[in-house]
């Protein structure tokens, strides 16, 4: 009876070995399942093929909230500060007037301030390390509460006057009037043209070199373009050196005409329209590739924006009147 006791059946074996195989197998089911989150949560590039360049994180899915009472009026009319979008607002028969916006609800916080009739286009807003600034072809002015104050160009830092007219980079400001491209010195008396170089086989007519104010990043100016005309023109993005110089091969954004760039995230976002969907386009500058598009809402045409590290805020013109945020975050 004591030796039975010892004696262990060849079945209980094997239903032991069975066992230990049916619970990896569920452990590596499990694993397999949990991949695509686990995966979702990586990095787009891994450590070892990674560039110098700064990481571009991961971003979630875009979310567009509509607002139906906004309008812009002006180039550079819209700047985000904290949590308030500050923008320039007019029906074309008041004076101009300044609002603010809850960034994230869309709804106007505190109150409007009104331009003076004196305060001529054209108007650009900045933010400096003491708040909100306006620039108009009369001189700059500065929020204070409910009011502006006048404020004299000397006595701002380069840096802010640079951004009061237009896109920073290489010690100079980059505009642009919808066909040509300008640099500007805030010491000089006018904006200089811009020589850029012509495609091959586009002629000079159915160029147009900037189509949308140029963003800087990465050391290069970045200039929105368009190629071609009616149903054949083509939007670009044409990087540039601060001399003008091709800075890399053109990124290809399809049918239309690019409308609108913005910087986030070390990213660049295009806006394209065309009909019945404007398309935002997401570019990486390390590799001038696109990363990802997204159509707007129907018949939405924005003509400015602004941008920070968790939205983008986009406009349409007076006439129109919406504004749409673009969540770049969970």
């Amino acid at each position: 009876m004591a030796e039975h006791a010892h004696t262990h059946h060849p079945g209980s074996r094997v239903v032991r070995w069975g066992s230990i195989f049916l619970l990896l197998a569920a452990a590596a089911g499990t694993v397999a399942a949990a991949w695509p989150v686990i995966h979702d949560r990586l990095p787009l590039r891994s450590a070892s093929t990674a560039p110098k360049a700064p990481p571009i994180p991961h971003l979630s899915p875009f979310h567009a909230q509509v607002a139906a009472t906004g309008t812009v009026s002006g180039a550079q009319a819209m700047v985000a500060r904290g949590a308030t979008l500050w923008m320039l607002r007019s029906d074309g028969k008041h004076p101009v007037q300044l609002v603010r916006y809850s960034a994230h609800a869309l709804r106007p916080v505190g109150g409007t301030i009104s331009l003076r009739r004196a305060d001529a286009p054209p108007l650009r807003l900045a933010t400096g390390h003491t708040g909100v600034y306006l620039r108009s072809a009369t001189g700059v002015q500065r929020v204070d509460g409910h009011a502006l104050v006048d404020v004299t160009s000397s006595s701002l830092p380069r840096a802010l006057l640079l951004s009061l007219s237009g896109a920073v980079g290489f010690d100079r400001a980059w505009t642009t009037d919808g066909h040509r491209l300008y640099e500007r010195n805030p010491g000089s008396s006018a904006p200089t043209k811009v020589a850029i170089p012509r495609p091959v086989g586009a002629s000079a007519e159915s160029f147009v070199p900037a189509s949308a104010q140029p963003v800087v990043l990465d050391g290069r100016l970045w200039v929105p373009q368009a190629v071609g005309a009616g149903k054949h023109r083509i939007a670009q993005l044409q990087p540039l050196t601060p001399a003008g110089h091709f800075g890399g091969r053109p990124v290809g954004l399809g049918r239309g005409r690019a409308v609108l760039a913005l910087v986030s995230v070390h990213r660049l976002w295009v806006v394209v329209s065309r009909s019945p969907h404007s398309v935002l386009y997401q570019v990486n500058p390390l590799t001038g590739r696109v990363m990802r598009t997204t159509a707007l809402p129907r018949s939405f045409a924005p003509v400015d924006g602004a941008a920070t590290g968790r939205a983008l805020w986009l406009a349409e013109d007076a006439a129109r009147g919406a504004i749409v945020r673009v969540s770049l975050t969970r």
